[in-house]
């Protein structure tokens, strides 16, 4: 009884924590896919979970360490070998196609920088031109005449300009100003405001005045500002007779401007004499009290800033423009330099516009 319990037992199969007898054939074969299936289901949750934390695979990923072992550091294809770190796949070149490196880069940025200094060396080289107006091959009394009257240009310079000089008086013969008032030179900085003082039409004023000073010609210099609102010339109008009024003697208002010229493809010009200054030029307009007086003054002072080949002066101008010359006896516009000029030679050229101006007055 006892072995043939034993044999009984033997024939067992523990199955769900339930003790079963042996199953038949057609149990056995339903018993043997559901575990193939239950593996399957395992594996394929098990590779699913491995490669959600791998990162889809990465090189360094858990997919990769989960099938190293198959595929070791390749793809295995047969006998020949697909090694995957030499070969991309052509979704990787399109990604690392545009792609630069460090050093390509810093090369570019070399090249764009050097091709970038080699182009403002040219510009700076090109932008400001030199260049002579004076004239001088066309004579001494040269002038540029677009008004509707005719003068002796000839007998206004052999009659020369005689003025009346009082040496002991301290009161203002000349009275410089500017209509203008925020025209600068080449060195002039909008950010500085001191620059209204170094690099302005105001600070060449004031050179000028200091000249004529030291000449013993008395001059008073006014620096108010007629062109940040309204009409420039109507504002200077209205300074000038106020000035008119302050200073009686003043007989001779000298407008201070500064000059804008470019060539035919826009580069700045910077006027140039013969002693390296800037160059100098005078409008008389036809509208002032003694026409005759003001152009013999300005032809005379020509002739004198361009002796010995100085070329400081270019060619006066004759116009019927009003400007402010009804208001005073003798009104110069007088313009000094380009744009294109620096102060300092702004500064040089009054220099010598001042040493002109004392000959002429006091002789």
């Amino acid at each position: 009884m006892d072995e043939m319990r034993k044999n009984r037992e033997r024939e067992l199969i523990l199955w769900g924590g339930r003790a079963v007898g042996p199953p038949k054939r057609k149990d056995r074969v339903a018993f043997w896919i559901k575990l193939i299936v239950i593996c399957c289901l395992a594996f394929c949750l098990a590779l699913a979970l491995a490669f959600a934390v791998s990162g889809h695979g990465g090189e360094n990923g858990l997919w990769e360490k989960l099938c190293g072992f198959a595929f070791g550091n390749g793809f295995i294809f047969g006998d020949e070998g697909f090694d995957k770190s030499e070969q991309t796949s052509p979704k990787e070149e399109d990604q690392t196609e545009g792609i630069t490196t460090e050093a390509e880069i810093e090369s570019d940025e070399t090249e764009e920088q050097e091709e970038r200094t080699e182009t403002e060396a040219e510009n700076e080289s090109s932008s400001v031109i030199a260049s002579d107006f004076s004239e001088a091959e066309k004579g001494d009394g040269y002038l540029l005449n677009y008004s509707d009257r005719k003068f002796d240009i000839e007998g206004l310079l052999e009659m020369g300009f005689h003025a009346e000089y009082y040496p002991e008086s301290p009161a203002p013969m000349v009275l410089i100003l500017h209509t203008h008032t925020s025209e600068g030179y080449s060195d002039f900085d909008s950010d500085d405001p001191t620059s209204v003082l170094t690099a302005s039409v105001v600070a060449i004023g004031e050179a000028l005045t200091t000249e004529l000073n030291r000449a013993k010609i008395p001059t008073v210099h006014c620096s108010v500002i007629h062109d940040d609102d309204g009409d420039a010339y109507q504002n200077a109008a209205e300074t000038i007779e106020m000035m008119l009024k302050i200073y009686p003697t003043v007989e001779y208002v000298i407008d201070l401007h500064r000059m804008e010229l470019t060539d035919a493809q826009g580069n700045l010009v910077r006027t140039c004499s013969a002693k390296q200054t800037a160059q100098l030029r005078m409008t008389v307009s036809t509208a002032g009290v003694l026409t005759k007086g003001t152009l013999s003054l300005a032809m005379c002072l020509r002739e004198e800033l361009n002796g010995g080949g100085a070329r400081v002066c270019m060619p006066v101008v004759l116009t019927d423009s009003e400007y402010n010359a009804a208001g005073s006896m003798y009104y110069l516009k007088l313009d000094v330099g380009s744009l294109g000029n620096s102060s300092d030679e702004a500064r040089a050229a009054v220099a010598l516009f001042a040493e002109a101006f004392a000959e002429i007055i006091v002789g």
